[in-house]
């Protein structure tokens, strides 16, 4: 029960960190076109 729910933890963290990384780099486009 506690690993399952560690994974699931986990593979959030995981998508947190995804759109993090997407929202900065979206940034960074958006201040070099403009």
């Amino acid at each position: 029960m506690y690993v399952t729910n560690l994974r699931k933890a986990g593979r959030e963290l995981e998508l947190l960190m995804f759109t993090l990384k997407g929202d900065i780099q979206i940034e960074k486009d958006y201040e070099e076109e403009h």
